[in-house]
């Protein structure tokens, strides 16, 4: 009995690592059916009874091994009365790399016209075939590519895809054209043709066709590969892609090309539905495509909106100038006058050499050019008696600007502010608006007048440094200045966490600034500029005196004395009752 309980812990210790090894074996079984494999072989089969016209026949989700010279086999097969009557797409969407879809085995057998790449592709599909899907990066090492696998079949009376291709090699293409330039998205859609019955073979004859652009919007900064993956398959049908994508209502001179404005770091997708005008009533759905903003290589790395040290010190002095403003913007006059004129002069500067490529050279001339006109200004009204008026103007141009390019940015879309004539008449008569109704006629307008600035200041800072939104009034209102084609951008305010972490502190920094200033002009500050007023000395031999002294117990009684020779408490309260006159 005493052996037995001797051996009982070898046991349980053998049998434990047993378990251990088991769980191994199981780990690495998993491991190997979930790593990537040589030579895929994907099968689509149409069923005659079970295919969905108008959805997704087949998904699947791959890894794919660069340092692979076998390619992945796509077969599709259905009968002769399933392509007599329907045709379908097979799309291929890969996760931050591109691959090659093509009809041969070896892309050095290929020609141009039966090949394709990127991260958004695929074919129109008319009979069985089989397809070859690659992905070769030996410059970049060694890595996997995600890639996700999706066929759509539709009725052959619906309008095909970029079967009037007149653009790319590919006889039809049914995927986007998505290019990243410097402020706005281009977004280009093969134009549809018509197939069976209506003619014999495809043709470009599209004045029936009826098309309507859909595009959906990521939170910002997800690059997440299951993010991109559900958002793709949103758009890939044209019931979901109606149901969850935003309409495009601004539509171009030509409304097979959208523009989409950039915003860093936001993955936008996009999708072109087409519906056919025989009376089919038909929709069909293009290859979705997609946009983070910025290159694929830098979305881990510097996919910001702050991508320059220029822009991160222009921003710091802001922050700095808006804490300025909402402690001391009514008190200290001077300052006033040197941040507010320093703003107005970056943005002159800025609108002078928007042309530059330069972004950071363009921000040391905003900074060179408010640091100018600030002390330009200082240095022609020092002087000047009327140095409060002076402040208030220029503030009040500032909250004018701020409010006319928020009003542009919520109602930024509508087809009237396409011309630019439109737009910067409707700048013009907003900002003066504004401004004069910003304009403090009193103690207690002038304390909200800076508040506001001050606040401002610090929200835009806020937004520019955690990548939010709404700053973006201010960057589309650059953009206009300086890209034309930026009138047909599609704008359409998204408002995330960011945007209302900011507005709450806008909110909190306003209020508090008000609280401040209130207290400081009570308490007396020293830096209170207060006016001068002279004080009548009465002489002993009147007979009523010409000021009578008052306290605190008989603050607010008519009872009249004489007054002692220092009139400085009645002065002190006389000035506390006027602060808000």
């Amino acid at each position: 009995m005493w052996n037995l309980i001797k051996i009982l812990p070898i046991i349980s210790a053998l049998w434990l690592l047993r378990g251990i090894a088991a769980a191994g074996d199981v780990a690495a079984a998993a491991a190997a059916a979930q790593s990537p494999q040589d030579g895929y072989r994907i099968s689509i089969l149409i069923n005659d009874t079970q295919m969905r016209v108008g959805e997704i026949n087949f998904y699947r989700e791959y890894e794919l091994s660069s340092n692979s010279s076998a390619a992945a086999t796509i077969v599709i097969k259905g009968s002769e009365a399933v392509w007599s009557k329907h045709f379908g797409i097979i799309q291929v969407h890969s996760y931050l790399r591109p691959v090659t879809l093509s009809a041969n085995n070896t892309l050095g057998d290929a020609s141009e016209k039966f090949y394709v790449n990127g991260t958004n592709i695929g074919f129109n599909v008319h009979r069985n075939s089989t397809f070859y899907l690659h992905s070769l990066h030996p410059q970049n090492g060694t890595f996997n590519t995600s890639v996700a696998v999706a066929f759509i079949l539709y009725r052959s009376t619906g309008a095909i895809p970029g079967g009037c291709n007149m653009v790319h090699p590919v006889d039809e293409t049914p995927f986007l054209s998505v290019m990243l330039e410097e402020e706005i998205v281009l977004v280009e859609t093969p134009p549809a043709g018509s197939g069976v019955p209506h003619l014999d073979n495809t043709t470009c004859t599209t004045e029936n066709f009826l098309y309507e652009f859909r595009y959906l919007y990521l939170t910002k900064q997800d690059f997440s590969k299951r993010s991109y993956f559900d958002m793709l398959r949103t758009l890939m049908v044209p019931r979901t892609a109606m149901e969850s994508g935003y309409l495009v209502t601004k539509v171009p001179e030509y409304n097979l090309h959208q523009y989409y404005a950039k915003n860093t770091g936001m993955g936008i997708f996009f999708v072109t539905l087409v519906m056919d005008g025989y009376g089919e009533n038909v929709t069909t759905a293009y290859i979705p495509g997609h946009s983070y903003g910025c290159p694929q290589q830098q979305l881990f790395r510097d996919c910001h909106v702050i991508d320059s040290t220029p822009l991160a010190i222009l921003l710091v002095l802001m922050m700095v100038m808006g804490a300025c403003q909402i402690i001391l913007g009514r008190q200290l006059v001077y300052l006033r006058i040197i941040v507010n004129s320093f703003m107005i002069g970056g943005y002159l500067a800025y609108v002078i050499f928007c042309t530059i490529e330069d972004w950071d050279l363009k921000m040391v001339i905003v900074m060179l050019g408010g640091l100018i006109f600030a002390i330009a200004w200082t240095v022609l009204w020092l002087q000047c008696h009327s140095v409060t008026e002076v402040a208030d103007i220029l503030g009040s141009v500032i909250n004018g600007y701020g409010l006319s390019c928020l009003v542009l940015y919520a109602f930024g879309d509508m087809r009237i502010l396409e011309s630019h004539t439109y737009y910067w008449m409707v700048f013009c008569l907003v900002l003066p608006s504004a401004a004069v109704l910003s304009f403090p006629l009193s103690r207690r307008g002038a304390i909200v007048s800076t508040a506001l600035q001050g606040s401002f200041f610090m929200s835009i800072t806020l937004l520019f440094m955690f990548d939010g939104n709404i700053h973006y009034a201010v960057i589309n209102n650059w953009r206009r200045l300086k890209d034309t084609s930026f009138t047909y951008a599609i704008i359409n305010p998204h408002l995330d966490i960011v945007d209302c972490f900011c507005i709450v502190v806008w909110l909190m920094a306003f209020i508090s600034s008000i609280f401040i200033q209130t207290r400081l002009m009570d308490g007396g500050c020293p830096c209170w500029r207060r006016q001068r007023v002279r004080v009548l000395r009465y002489r002993d031999q009147e007979a009523q005196p010409l000021i009578a002294r008052l306290t605190a117990r008989e603050l607010g009684s008519d009872d009249v004395f004489l007054s002692p020779r220092s009139n400085s408490r009645f002065m002190q309260y006389w000035n506390r009752q006027s602060l808000f006159v």
